[in-house]
Order: C-alpha cells, then sequence, then structure tokens
C-alpha cells in the first residue's frame, strides 16, 4: 500500500534521524580528504570545530594520498560501450552500429566519465552514491546523486529490502510552480513560511552550504519497487505517475 504525503514526509524524518550518526563519519571522512583534520566535533553546537593544538601536537593525514590514488585509478577504470550484431546479416551490422554510435553520442554528451569520477569520490569517501536516470521533457540525462540526499525505507538494514527508494534535491520556487501549477498556493505558501529546508551539516567548514538559499524549497523524487513515481513537497504529492521499464532509474 502506497503511504499519504504525510505517512511519507514522516517515513523519510524517520530515516534521516537514523542516518544522522552516519552523516558525521561522512562529515569527518569529507574533512580528512580536504586536508583538514584538526577538528573535532562539538555536540552543543551539532558541528565540527577546529582543534586546540597545544604545543607541538601534530596529526598527519594518510588518508589524502590514499584517496588521490585510489580515485585516479578507479576513475579511468570505467567501462566502455560496444554493440555487437545478433547475426552477420548486412542489417544487423548496420543496427549494432548505429546502436553504439548512439551511446557513444550519450556518453559524449552527458560527459559520463567526469561523473562516474564524482561518483567514485562519493563511493571512496561514503561508501554509497546514486545514479539517476531520467527524462527532463527535452533530453534523457544522467545525473550523480550524493549519499547525502538519499533516503530507504527507514528500519532496513540492507537498501534491498527497502520498498522505496527516494532522493531528495533543492528546486528553485518558480521554476517548481510552472512545474506543477496546480500546487501553486502550496508551492508558494511553504517557501514564504520557510516550512521546507534543507537539513545543513557541517556549515563551518563547508561541506554543505551555510544555510538554504533563498526562495528554494527540498522535494524528494520517490520510485517504488511496484511502479510507482511520486514528488512530495512536504505532506503533499506534486506528481504522482508510474516509471517506465525493468530498471530503477534510480541506481545505488
Amino acid at each position: 500500500m502506497i503511504p499519504t504525503g504525510a505517512e511519507m514526509q514522516s517515513r523519510l524524518n524517520a530515516f534521516s534521524d537514523d542516518r544522522r550518526r552516519y552523516c558525521r563519519i561522512w562529515d569527518m571522512s569529507l574533512l580528512f580528504v580536504q586536508g583538514r583534520q584538526n577538528v573535532v566535533y562539538d555536540r552543543m553546537a551539532d558541528d565540527f570545530r577546529k582543534a586546540r593544538v597545544e604545543g607541538s601536537s601534530v596529526t598527519i593525514n594518510l588518508m589524502i594520498n590514499i584517496y588521490r590514488n585510489l580515485k585516479s585509478r578507479l576513475s579511468v577504470a570505467y567501462p566502455s560501450t560496444t554493440v555487437l550484431p545478433s547475426s552477420p546479416s548486412a542489417e544487423d551490422v548496420v543496427k549494432a552500429k548505429t546502436s553504439e554510435a548512439a551511446l557513444q553520442y550519450y556518453w559524449s554528451a552527458q560527459d559520463l566519465s567526469h561523473k562516474f569520477q564524482d561518483a567514485i569520490g562519493w563511493l571512496l569517501t561514503t561508501g554509497n552514491a546514486g545514479i539517476h536516470t531520467r527524462y527532463n521533457g527535452r533530453d534523457v540525462v544522467t545525473e550523480v546523486i550524493s549519499p547525502y540526499n538519499l533516503h530507504f525505507e527507514p528500519g532496513s538494514v540492507n537498501p534491498e529490502d527497502s520498498n522505496w527508494i527516494a532522493f531528495s534535491r533543492e528546486v528553485n520556487r518558480d521554476e517548481l510552480v510552472k512545474a506543477y501549477p496546480k500546487h501553486a498556493e502550496i508551492i508558494k505558501k511553504s517557501a514564504e513560511q520557510g516550512l521546507n529546508e534543507s537539513p545543513v551539516n557541517s556549515a563551518m567548514f563547508g561541506v554543505t552550504a551555510p544555510r538554504p538559499m533563498r526562495n528554494r524549497l527540498t522535494i524528494y523524487e520517490i520510485y517504488f519497487k511496484t511502479g510507482e513515481r511520486k514528488i512530495l513537497l512536504n505532506s503533499t504529492y506534486l506528481f504522482e505517475g508510474k516509471w517506465v521499464g525493468k530498471t530503477l532509474p534510480l541506481q545505488y
């Protein structure tokens, strides 16, 4: 059974609360690969702050070289695309060459090699990343999703056990009104009252933005394993439909 908008928002919040401790580990990992290892976690401020270094105390950061070495190696190990004809007939050979040319064009047009580098960076520092492929009304696009923005069913130990997978993203209020005019009042009200804000992690050290941008709202795009696809703002579904195909558009 598909949960209501309010129930879905509650489950997303519950997962965010459960994941908070892992986010702090990810924050520390990201700070270390930036060369900012002299930090401590301040529970009162719920943030990292610079540690006081007494005397000649020195922290040697061994992660940077390991991270850079692994990322450079994995960045050139991405797969290549090849399409083989199903038979030696001229028609199948032409189809195979045409399909391969189309895949190579998409790879180049979407700059997938650099996007894979971004995904590898997230995998090395946090252990997860999302790859989302969608049609934006003009073209088919592929985007990398930060693990901070991935959401699964609360309580699921293995992501495969989750009945749905979602990701959050910030969008401009006016663009959201244009895309979903039927919900214009709800969208404007959310922006005016500040009901919808993105979580902020490690603002002091720039791991994420220090505060939400003006006139930005956080929406959740949710894919259910039963085939439904929904877009949620607070407790309101702005869009309800189905995703097409056998492969989930959001991989992790």
